[in-house]
């Protein structure tokens, strides 16, 4: 693997370089083999959500829109609002989605979890993220949850998990991509008073690699 640790110093401690990271990696994740694909981990999320039935639906990290498409068609749901660090990833969603991208039911946001949001108390029936925070920095992962946490009224976290750091957080750049950051997250959500609904994992799309998958609520 390629190490570069003066990057993720700067990813860690820098505000805008979260950001800075996303918009340069925008073009090479969109057209990246393997990222229109959809895999086990988005079985779980679907399966799930048709088990909730949602009406409104709020993603932190969209991306280009992968997990967004499939949600409309489902009849169940007459709001969807996501929400991407990234204007160039962004881009790349209006061309993904295509029509889809001017639905009325889809309200796209440009901005940072760890910044908060605008959002009441309980705004939407369930948040969800999909390999997102496994990128945000340390500094901010507790208020990125419990903003989740805030917003709606459950929360689904699909993040990388490594086995052999299992409770401590991993950082490193890989290749060029962003970091990664392994987190404990029922730890964390049980220290901010949520309730652990249920967990499952899967293996990811990379060797070595599985998602931890948590639904939770306050």
């Amino acid at each position: 693997m390629d190490y570069d640790i003066q990057p993720q110093i700067e990813y860690e401690k820098a505000v805008g370089e979260v950001e800075k990271v996303w918009n340069m990696s925008a073009a090479d994740f969109y057209h990246a083999l393997g990222r229109r694909e959809y895999y086990a981990e988005h079985d779980v999320l679907y399966t799930w959500i048709d088990e909730i039935k949602p009406t409104s639906v709020y993603q932190v990290g969209i991306g280009f829109g992968r997990e967004l498409k499939p949600l409309f068609s489902k009849p169940y749901i007459k709001k969807i609002v996501g929400m991407d660090i990234s204007e160039e990833m962004l881009k790349y969603l209006k061309e993904w989605l295509g029509n889809l991208s001017e639905d009325p039911r889809l309200e796209l946001l440009h901005g940072n979890i760890c910044d908060g949001t605008t959002f009441k108390d309980a705004s939407f029936d369930l948040a969800f993220t999909l390999g997102c925070l496994t990128h945000v920095p340390r500094r901010c992962m507790p208020f990125a949850l419990q903003e989740l946490l805030r917003i709606a009224k459950r929360v689904i976290n699909i993040e990388l998990f490594w086995e052999h750091v299992p409770h401590q957080n991993f950082k490193l750049f890989i290749h060029g991509n962003p970091p990664g950051f392994s987190y404990d997250y029922p730890n964390l959500y049980s220290q901010l008073g949520a309730i652990i609904e249920r967990t499952t994992r899967v293996a990811g799309e990379g060797a070595g690699e599985a998602y931890y998958i948590i639904q939770v609520r306050k």
